[in-house]
This record gives structure tokens, C-alpha cells and sequence, in this order.
């Protein structure tokens, strides 16, 4: 009776032979619309079981890896299986919108009132040309966002959360690790009381409203995309989501990004908005809604809320069809 070898067992070249023949195999499938009922399924499910085989040899052959947020880059998310999959925009119809947004929270200290006062202060007292200064700027977008959410809930922002060593994919041993800037949820009064005492990762896996992440860079800020999108992968890794909404800025800029993980629990699709502008030099009544701080502190307070959920009819944004 032969007897089973397992992927641990083989050499380096038997293993590298065994990957090739894999690959071809892959390559060689074709799965059809005319596949319909129980053989498309079971075809779908073995070109799934075929990925992760193959996966989980691409990481014996290539040897554990760490890697860090801060040193990610776009050859780091081709590694880890992250792809780009399109554009968000802005809604052409949020003037309305941002007229109500701009009513919430009017009665607590962080109002839009004075949101905009503050930030005038600012632009005369702290330069934004590095990161400490940036993240000035950023804090007050935060408090804003704090201050809309409903009543009886309660929003809890989390400086240099650290996320631990996260396979990125169960057969694999790399890892991805490091510190995010902002993490913030938004929960009923008690549940965020308890995860403001204790806020770990364990600890926003029981929550229901989200958990967004926030990155704070200096200068062009679209550069440093694959470092958001790679802790936002980490985040969701440890918190088994299958959405994880999350921002970059400089505290003038903001980039939102949405990240949707594959169902094979392996890689990921990312797609993210051009840098929408918070323009603080006008009398707010006078500010463009779609490029001022009520539109940013809009959008962050909504995406903070709905941070585990796919894009929804009510969203601030929308994606970009391949057409347009």
C-alpha cells in the first residue's frame, strides 16, 4: 500500500515540482456559464481547494516572511494576493446631505461651528510638514466625526493600535504586523465603555458597528496606499470580516479606502477615492460642500459607523463603473 506524503514531507525540488504541475493544472481550468447546478459548485469548490494548495506551497518554497506596514509597498500587496479593483467618487447629490450633516451633534462642544473655528485657528498656528502636525489637524476631523454619531452610542478612538503577527493566510507563515495611527469604533454607551478599558483586538471582534482604520502621512498621500490597505488586511484578518472600511490623510487630504477579503480566505480586492480636499481658508457658509471640512467629517463619521458593511444605496460615495 503506497503511502501518503504530506507537503511538509517533500523536497525542494519535489515541492517545486508539485507547484509547476499545480499551476499548469489551474491554468488549464475553465469553469463556464454553461456549468449550472451541483457541477459548477463542485468545480468552483476544487478550483478553490487548488488555490489554497498552491498558496500554501508558494510559502514553503518562498520561507516565512514578516512583513511591516510601514515598509509596504505595491510589490508587497502583489506578495500578499491584494489587488486594486476599481475607483469610488463622491456622490454628485450630497449637497443636501452635508446641509444635515452640518445639524448634527449642533448642541455638543465638537459642533460644526466649531469644527470650522478651530481649524481657522490652526491654519495660522501649525504647519502640516510632518507627521506630528499632520496628525493635529487629523484629531479634529475625529472629534467632529465623535460628536454625530446617534444618541445612545458612543464613538472610542484608539492612537497606535498595535496589531499582532497575523497569518495572511491559514496554510501560510508569513506575517503582517505593525502600529495604525487611529483605529476608532462607535458602539451603544456600555459596549464602548467596556472596549474603551480594553481596547484589543480580541475585544472589537465581539463588535457589531465596525472597526476603522486611519493613517496619518505627510506630503503626497497616495504613495503610501499599500501601507493603509495592508493594515487594514491585517485588521480584518484578526477580526474575520469580510469589509473593513478605512482612511488616508494629511489632515488636508483624505483618501477613503474600502477593502473586501476573498472568500478562499486568501488575498484580497481594494478600491479607494481620488483625495477629497477640506479647504478651511472661507467663512464656512461660504465653503464648496464637496470639497469642505462638514463633508470629510460626513463621510468619516458615516464610514466609521458602517465599517464592516460593503458600499450601500445611502452611502456618501460610489464606485466608478469600468465604462464611465
Amino acid at each position: 500500500m503506497t503511502k501518503k506524503r504530506k507537503i511538509s514531507g517533500l523536497s525542494g525540488i519535489e515541492l517545486f515540482q508539485a507547484h509547476e504541475a499545480l499551476v499548469k493544472l489551474k491554468q488549464s481550468l475553465v469553469i463556464t456559464e454553461e456549468d449550472d447546478g451541483q457541477d459548477s459548485e463542485q468545480s468552483e469548490d476544487f478550483a478553490r481547494g487548488l488555490d489554497e494548495l498552491i498558496f500554501g506551497m508558494e510559502s514553503r518554497l518562498n520561507g516565512p516572511q514578516a512583513f511591516g506596514f510601514s515598509t509596504a509597498t505595491e510589490v508587497t500587496l502583489e506578495k500578499l494576493g491584494i489587488t486594486l479593483a476599481g475607483s469610488l467618487r463622491l456622490k454628485p447629490d450630497n449637497v443636501l446631505r452635508v446641509e444635515s450633516s452640518r445639524l448634527l451633534g449642533k448642541g455638543e462642544f465638537w459642533s460644526s461651528e466649531h469644527m470650522h473655528r478651530h481649524l481657522a485657528v490652526l491654519g495660522r498656528l501649525v504647519p502640516r510638514r510632518n507627521e506630528a502636525g499632520a496628525r493635529i489637524w487629523i484629531d479634529v476631523f475625529l472629534f467632529r466625526a465623535s460628536a454625530m454619531v446617534p444618541s445612545g452610542k458612543r464613538m472610542v478612538i484608539n492612537p497606535e493600535h498595535p496589531i499582532p503577527a497575523t497569518r495572511i493566510h491559514p496554510s501560510s507563515l508569513t506575517t503582517l504586523s505593525g502600529y495604525i495611527d487611529y483605529t476608532a469604533i462607535v458602539a451603544a454607551d456600555s459596549v464602548a465603555d467596556a472596549y474603551y478599558h480594553v481596547p484589543t483586538i480580541a475585544m472589537a471582534r465581539q463588535l457589531n458597528t465596525g472597526f476603522f482604520v486611519a493613517e496619518a502621512k505627510t506630503g503626497p498621500i497616495d504613495q503610501h496606499i499599500p501601507q493603509v490597505v495592508c493594515e487594514m488586511y491585517a485588521s480584518g484578518k484578526q477580526l474575520k470580516k469580510e469589509t473593513l472600511r478605512g482612511a488616508l490623510t494629511n489632515g488636508h487630504e483624505w483618501i477613503f479606502i474600502i477593502v473586501r477579503f476573498n472568500s478562499n480566505d486568501c488575498g484580497a480586492a481594494y478600491k479607494f477615492t481620488v483625495p477629497l480636499g477640506s479647504h478651511v481658508s472661507q467663512p464656512a457658509e461660504d465653503l464648496n460642500p464637496q470639497t469642505g471640512p462638514d463633508i470629510i467629517a460626513g463621510v468619516l463619521s458615516y464610514w466609521i459607523q458602517k465599517s464592516y458593511v460593503d458600499l450601500e444605496d445611502d452611502d456618501w460615495v460610489e464606485e466608478i463603473e469600468p465604462n464611465e
